[in-house]
């Protein structure tokens, strides 16, 4: 007995390890996001990129969603009926799909008026927001060690902002984007947790491009901002972002079956660091050593918070 005890605690650490392997993956492909985004909007608005990135991966995940059905389909003996969302999921739905348009219009408007990097790591202070959702509407609590672990991360974001203290009025209104940002998609991964308890990745990814189309393309009429690139280069941008956003929300939406929100949410601090190095890479955009230092707080942060033996306990 204590032998199957042993081998079965053994394989959900190795799963969790797993896990922990594939969130650190999906954060480093998602860091690229930026970078398309400033090579789309030099072509088409914010508003736009964010659209045309919706809407080709809301193919993709309908693609997904038919394969599903027809493989399930094939292994059953009985025709598969489409499945009826009660109001409940249909809600959460339509939240996750609100929180995300929200998320990525912020954060596109962010990068056009501040530094990569610093945009990034403002947008990066969601595992304060997730965490006090989680405590507000849920009822959690959560262990010392994970908090001490999320506040040294965030602290650690903090520091890497100090060198821009000195700014220009567009640039702090671009935090301020980034800032709001950060707030929607920390409600978007409390949202999506409770969902992927009944919905499959490809599903919720579905619906909630879906719901997000639907709620851009009024503004895009509005403003009348050009949608379609005019070069192949722009098209590229476009592919590029929809690739990124495929792989690295299917990852992220598929580990948070087995990682809570808010664990999920300051492991994703992570993702300014490659977003900066980046930056520095492509644009030129020069990190201080107050930075570096800042960098290495919130990777040490990550690690005291991510291996908490419970960082999370429900009440």
């Amino acid at each position: 007995m204590i032998d199957q005890l042993d081998v079965q605690q053994k394989s959900i650490t190795q799963a969790n390890f797993l896990a922990l392997f594939y969130l650190i993956v999906a954060c480093l492909i998602l860091s690229t996001a930026p970078i398309g985004v400033r090579w789309s909007e030099q072509e088409i608005s914010p508003i736009a990129t964010v659209f045309m990135r919706f809407l080709f991966a809301t193919l993709v995940f309908g693609v997904g969603n038919s394969w599903d059905f027809i493989r399930a389909e094939k292994m059953s003996d009985r025709p598969t009926n489409y499945k009826i969302y009660s109001l409940r999921i249909l809600l959460l739905l339509l939240g996750a799909g609100m929180c995300s348009t929200a998320n990525q219009i912020f954060w596109a408007w962010s990068l056009v008026q501040t530094k990569i990097g610093i945009s990034s790591l403002m947008h990066s202070l969601t595992p304060l927001f997730t965490t006090l959702f989680a405590w507000l509407f849920l009822k959690r609590s959560f262990d010392r060690q994970f908090l001490m672990g999320m506040a040294i991360a965030i602290g650690g974001s903090i520091a890497i902002g100090i060198s821009d203290m000195q700014m220009a009025t567009i640039q702090l209104q671009g935090d301020l984007f980034a800032l709001l940002s950060s707030i929607f998609f920390g409600g978007y991964l409390l949202i999506v947790e409770q969902l992927r308890v009944h919905l499959s990745v490809s599903n919720i990814l579905f619906w909630r491009c879906l719901f997000c189309i639907f709620l851009l393309l009024p503004i895009l009429l509005l403003k009348g901002d050009r949608i379609i690139p005019y070069s192949w280069s722009g098209w590229w941008a476009v592919f590029f972002l929809v690739l990124v956003f495929v792989i690295g929300h299917g990852m992220l939406t598929n580990i948070l079956k087995i990682f809570s929100s808010s664990i999920i949410a300051v492991a994703y601090l992570l993702e300014p660091f490659g977003s900066s190095l980046q930056a520095w890479v492509f644009f030129a955009e020069k990190l201080s050593i107050v930075e570096w230092i800042g960098f290495a707080i919130v990777i040490f942060g990550v690690y005291v918070a991510v291996s908490s033996p419970n960082p999370e306990i429900s009440e």
